[in-house]
């Protein structure tokens, strides 16, 4: 290529072109463009995508039951159609009341409350979801980190093919694929133990795998000579062979089969123990990789965060704080709006599940790595609510429980709660909690 350099500039492999001032301004006025484009794009991608809306809570006609309230929060939507339902349903609860009219409203014919039945249904759903989420969470850190074996008889699954051993071996998840079938007469408590404890596991459906492996599995082919009542592994069926390993063997292909047993071939040099000098290298990298693991800047750069595992476990905490708002905005509101009582038959099972998550909200602030009080957030172009979310969470929740009992006052008391949840609603009722 006949190309014309130009020999009043630098070149940038070396360092004087790479301390060129006008091209430093170049690159930062071009770099700060670009990155301001780009929060532009995202900041108005947000407020498009957020935009409220106003879904229908029914609706008269039955090609347009699929786009109301009940049915889009309580069907499999994309994640921002919900989003954008929570939030409606919070806001209908609030500022409306000809639209909570229609959610205490009841079917005609039949007199069925489907709408209220719907939207609260889903609502303590998602809040059941989250309490469950927590417990779970707890249990882990309280058993440092270790979650609980569960026991073989427990993880039975119903076999169609009627085998005992297969329903006691637990079937893998969707990104795991079988590779062996048991076989019937095979404990599945062996293979279940194998497979935990030994770090590398035989593929059996190879053609190169060991034949009393295979044996022992119950995965023979019919057609092999260890097929049958074979107890010993040096004796061998008689059966065509298309070649043999003695020099003075006469060959198959003459109509002569052989006599003898084929001998057992010796194991390839693979399989031998690893040397002295390569135990030795492992065990002296197993030692670095535990001494450089204690130190504290190394923890802080390859482990996980203490809060981060926390900041995740809340980080869709917004749809429960619109479905706490939405839910006790509406229990508040039926106590003079609700002409047909729909709210009371589910009002224990809605003060049940907000109680049973502010206990698991509380045990989970109390735990060790889980700060009290919310950080203090430096303004940024990235978006850290997801920070603080568990902290909105827990005063939207109390907030929730509070517009309850002050609405209803002791008439709570006739509501039917367990023991500890009445405790519970007699602390709030007496504005000590």
């Amino acid at each position: 290529m006949n190309l014309q350099k130009d020999r009043a500039l630098h070149s940038l492999d070396t360092l004087t072109g790479l301390l060129d001032f006008s091209l430093l301004y170049h690159l930062w006025i071009s770099g700060t463009f670009l990155l301001v484009t780009w929060y532009m794009t995202w900041l108005l991608f947000r407020i498009y995508t957020t935009e409220v809306y106003c879904f229908p809570v029914q609706s008269s006609f039955s090609e347009d039951a699929h786009q109301c309230l009940p049915k889009v929060l309580s069907s499999k939507q994309p994640l921002i159609l919900k989003y954008l339902a929570l939030q409606d349903f919070a806001l209908l609860s609030q500022n409306s009341p000809s639209r909570r009219q229609e959610v205490f409203s009841l079917s005609q014919p039949g007199g069925h409350p489907h709408n209220w039945s719907a939207l609260s249904g889903e609502c303590l759903t998602i809040l059941n979801d989250l309490t469950q989420k927590l417990i779970a969470y707890q249990e882990a850190v309280s058993s440092n980190g270790r979650i609980k074996p569960q026991s073989v008889g427990s993880d039975k699954r119903p076999s169609s093919s009627g085998s005992s051993a297969t329903s006691l071996i637990e079937e893998p998840t969707s990104w795991q694929t079988p590779r062996v079938s048991m076989g019937p007469k095979t404990p599945g408590s062996v293979f279940l133990r194998s497979s935990v404890a030994s770090p590398f596991t035989p593929d059996l459906g190879s053609p190169f795998g060991s034949p009393a492996m295979k044996r022992l599995t119950g995965t023979l082919d019919p057609s092999s000579p260890w097929h049958g009542s074979v107890q010993s592994p040096h004796v061998m069926r008689r059966g065509p062979k298309l070649w043999t390993s003695s020099l003075g063997a006469e060959s198959p292909l003459n109509g002569s089969p052989q006599s003898g047993p084929v001998p057992v071939p010796s194991p390839v040099a693979g399989a031998q123990k690893p040397s002295i000098v390569s135990l030795w290298i492992q065990n002296r990298q197993e030692q670095v990789k535990n001494v450089l693991a204690k130190r504290v800047l190394i923890m802080y750069l390859f482990n996980k965060l203490p809060e981060a595992s926390s900041q995740a476990l809340f980080a869709e905490s917004q749809a429960h704080i619109w479905a706490l708002e939405g839910l006790s905005h509406l229990v508040a509101a039926s106590y003079t709006e609700d002409r047909f009582g729909v709210v009371q038959t589910t009002l224990p099972d809605i003060l049940g599940t907000m109680l049973t998550l502010q206990e698991a909200v509380d045990k989970h602030f109390k735990l060790p790595h889980a700060s009290s009080k919310p950080a203090r957030t430096l303004s940024s172009l990235v978006d850290t609510s997801y920070k603080t979310l568990r902290f909105a969470l827990r005063a939207s929740l109390k907030t929730a429980i509070y517009r309850i009992t002050t609405t209803f006052g002791e008439h709570l008391n006739a509501v039917q709660v367990s023991v500890e949840h009445r405790k519970k609603l007699q602390q709030f009722l007496e504005y000590k909690e």
